[in-house]
């Protein structure tokens, strides 16, 4: 596939198929393969495409996967108080179930990272406390879609800086 991963949009997501022999030589769609897609593949979610080799050189089948993530958010404002921060981002009523919230001390977000999730996707705030006093943290949001048992995660936010009181 083209593209393996998009993000939602409300539109139907189609990867274009590309498939070369051992050679390298670029199969043509309709005569050495057919490619059957799923109804949908507009919603958040994991999508199967079966690819379907035919004619005298070629035959076998594959499932090739690709996923639609949902769209991501962004803090709008960040209020320190003393030991806390108070955290306010864009609300996503669509293909949103919740926000997750990451936050660390360490810029990179290599070691310490802590996470919040916000179980409401009509929600668009939350307090985070016991943190240090006067200690500067990084945050970033990103929201997710839960179908079934699985988790569908958007693109973590930019970064954010706030030091505490």
């Amino acid at each position: 596939l083209n593209k393996t991963r998009y993000t939602f949009n409300g539109k139907k997501q189609t990867p274009s198929v590309i498939l070369t022999d051992s050679d390298g030589n670029a199969l043509i769609e309709n005569t050495d393969y057919i490619v059957k897609m799923p109804d949908g593949m507009k919603d958040v979610g994991s999508y199967k495409i079966e690819v379907v080799l035919n004619g005298s050189r070629y035959s076998g089948n594959a499932e090739l996967s690709f996923r639609i993530a949902p769209k991501g958010t962004n803090i709008t404002r960040l209020r320190a108080a003393k030991k806390s921060v108070a955290i306010k981002w864009k609300k996503r009523t669509s293909q949103t179930d919740g926000y997750q919230i990451r936050y660390s001390v360490d810029s990179r977000f290599k070691k310490g990272n802590k996470l919040v999730t916000v179980n409401k996707g009509n929600k668009n705030s939350k307090k985070l406390t016991g943190l240090q006093a006067k200690k500067k943290y990084y945050i970033t949001i990103r929201t997710y879609k839960t179908i079934g048992k699985q988790r569908y995660y958007s693109e973590w936010s930019k970064k954010y800086k706030v030091t505490t009181r």
